[in-house]
Order: structure tokens, then sequence, then C-alpha cells
């Protein structure tokens, strides 16, 4: 691969990060306290009610992230994190360059491959942040698989809709700021192509 091609794909990616940080998803993540809430109230009836609410970005803020987000996740986009790897892999840059890079790739993956903040078991399954921003993405938002979107349509309906529906904001945030400073990263290995 020559100079010319790293340097447009990183480029790309640099292009899609940006536009990820201009969304209002971010100014909504960073502005308000993101969460999530359970209350249960009994009634007169002696019956109780379950309130779910989640806190944070609006579905459709969401949604326009997530959009450009799959650029960075999806295995046959050519700025996919996996594909990125590959490019730091074969450039003819520093060493300490290439060691952030996979430094910031482990993190994510330790993060992704990470249980929930509150212990999640549904059908002996128990998720962690990858299952659930995956089933999210691919089950509910997007490209409708079947066991996914089953997955999904579940989860939506369990008690525990808001704190998954949380979660799944949570990975998106931790997703974006690893793509930040993959992107500032990729500028400094941009400029020292450009004058190698």
């Amino acid at each position: 691969m020559k100079n010319s091609e790293i340097i447009k794909s990183l480029e790309l990616f640099n292009e899609k990060a940006e536009k990820l940080a201009r969304l209002s998803f971010v100014e909504t993540i960073f502005k308000y306290n993101s969460g999530a809430s359970i209350k249960i109230s009994k009634r007169n009836d002696g019956l109780y009610d379950l309130i779910q609410e989640r806190r944070g970005p609006l579905e459709e803020a969401i949604d326009a992230f997530v959009l450009t987000i799959r650029f960075f996740i999806q295995d046959n986009e050519p700025i996919s994190l996996r594909r990125l790897a590959e490019i730091y892999d074969i450039a003819p840059i520093e060493k300490k360059l290439k060691e952030k890079f996979i430094l910031l790739s482990n993190q994510m993956n330790a993060y992704l491959d990470s249980n929930s903040a509150i212990a999640i078991t549904i059908n002996e399954e128990m998720l962690n942040h990858r299952k659930i921003l995956d089933t999210v993405i691919y089950g509910g938002l997007s490209h409708a698989n079947t066991e996914k979107k089953k997955k999904y349509d579940f989860w939506m309906k369990i008690p525990l809709k808001a704190i998954i529906e949380n979660d799944f904001v949570c990975s998106l945030i931790i997703l974006f700021k690893i793509i930040k400073s993959i992107c500032d990263l990729n500028k400094i290995v941009i400029e020292r192509l450009k004058f190698s």
C-alpha cells in the first residue's frame, strides 16, 4: 500500500470522526446527565406500576450517530477499526505511533468485552457491552438481523429496557472518545507520511 493510499484512508477516517463530533448526540451527552432510572410504585388496587426512564440523547440523535459510527465498526467498511489496524501494521511509521494505536484499540476491546455496570443475564446469557451494542445496532436500529431483532424486541419489553438503552449510549460515548483519540493520532501519522 502506497503512502498516498494510507493517507487517503486516514483522512477519510478523520473526516467521519469529525462528522461524529458535530452531531447533536455528542453535544447532548456532554451537556446533560445521561442515565437510567426505574421507579416502582404501589397503586390503590394493591398492584404495582413500573416506570422506566432513560435520560440523555433523544432517539433521533442516537439514530444519526449510529448511522455514522457504523463506518468504524463494520468490517466491510474501508475505515473500520479492524481495517485501520491493518493499515497501522503496514504503514512505514514509528513503532511508538503503532503502539499508541494498539493501546487505544486494546482499551476499546477491553471495555466492550467487560460486563455491564449492572450484571445482566438474560436467558442464561451474560450481557457485556459488546453484545448490547451489537444487538441494539443490528437488531433494532439498522440491518435487522433476524436473530438479533428477536433479542432486541424481547429486551425492549422487559423491565431492564432503560438500563440496556443507557448501557448502549455509554458504549457509544466510549467508542466516540477512542475514535477521537485515533483521529488525533492519525493527524500525526499523516504529517509524518507526507514528509517521509
